[in-house]
């Protein structure tokens, strides 16, 4: 299931007006077309791993203003479990 986000600066790109971006969770095969598009710069990454995962292109991202581009890359993060915890959320 997607995550339908408001962008907090809408921004036009083939005369149409993006105000929302959803996000899908991550599956393997994203991770390693990520990877693979990134070729370990990490900025790299989060524009390709944001495209990936709201079917948006590499060019449409560029369009995105900072502010939403750090909020969306935050959302992607949360996706993935943090370092020390367990998967049951249990320390």
């Amino acid at each position: 299931m997607a995550e339908r986000i408001t962008l907090a600066h809408p921004f036009e790109i083939g005369g149409e007006t993006v105000e929302t971006v959803s996000l899908r969770r991550p599956k393997v095969k994203d991770l390693r077309a990520i990877d693979e598009a990134g070729d370990g710069d990490e900025f790299k990454q989060a524009i390709t791993m944001i495209a990936v995962l709201s079917d948006m292109t590499p060019e449409m991202v560029d369009e995105i203003d900072t502010e939403d581009f750090t909020m969306l890359s935050d959302r992607v993060r949360d996706f993935f479990p943090k370092a020390g915890g367990s998967e049951t959320g249990d320390k």
